[in-house]
């Protein structure tokens, strides 16, 4: 998480029980992380992180835009992802913008509950979240 310089903006309920690490076939060289936490159906991309040399390579595209076969194994049919710092890149993915009064599914609501609890100016001034459905 240091290597992506991904250490702030969580929310303390963070679990990591679905933490993964995309490395190269050296296991010391890590290129990206990220955090999936779900419940039934729906899951939350709770963390993203690319290292630093490799952001803006396009490395993080190909990373998210393979998403949808891990989550088909994991039976997930929908995943959605908050962020405040980097939307530019969101809109370059599989993933669509989604606004807050078009989500229905409370999991994430919950979620959104937190963000807004905790860091609140982002939340309302910075936030955009994105949503990829999971075809069959």
């Amino acid at each position: 998480m240091k290597e992506t310089d991904r250490t702030v903006f969580f929310t303390g309920k963070e679990s990591y029980e679905k933490f993964y690490v995309v490395r190269e076939p050296d296991p010391e060289k890590i290129i990206c992380s990220f955090a999936i936490e779900f419940k039934n159906e729906i899951a939350i991309l709770k963390f993203l992180g690319v290292k630093k040399i490799l952001q803006r390579s396009g490395a993080g595209k190909h990373i998210v835009n393979k998403t949808p076969e891990l989550l088909k194994k994991l039976g997930i049919k929908k995943l959605y992802a908050s962020t405040w710092e980097a939307p530019g890149f969101w809109n370059k993915t599989v993933f669509k913008e989604i606004e807050i009064k078009d989500i229905k599914d409370k999991f994430f609501l919950d979620y959104l509950g937190e963000l807004e609890k905790g860091f609140p100016y982002e939340y309302n001034n910075l936030l955009k979240n994105y949503l990829l459905q999971i075809s069959d």
